[in-house]
């Protein structure tokens, strides 16, 4: 298993804070996860992720997240 930590921006009109990614892939560690990335920026975590040689690959996180991604790589 593989697991990429991200985070997502915001704006003024928007104060939504995300998770430090690099706390959350310190978390990961701790849980024995031995492949653990953390990228603050999540397209070079979208980048990342379609590199990975896993079979299954999962975005998890906040509507934020999901929504940026989608946008920004253009995805339907």
């Amino acid at each position: 298993a593989e697991v990429i930590t991200t985070t997502f921006g915001t704006s003024q009109e928007l104060p939504v804070v995300s998770m430090d990614p690099y706390i959350l892939a310190n978390y990961c560690r701790q849980q024995d996860i031995r492949k653990v990335i953390a990228l603050a920026n999540h397209h070079k975590a979208y980048q990342a992720l379609l590199r990975s040689d896993q079979d299954i690959l999962v975005i998890t996180g906040s509507f934020y997240l999901l929504y940026q991604i989608r946008a920004e790589e253009h995805l339907t």
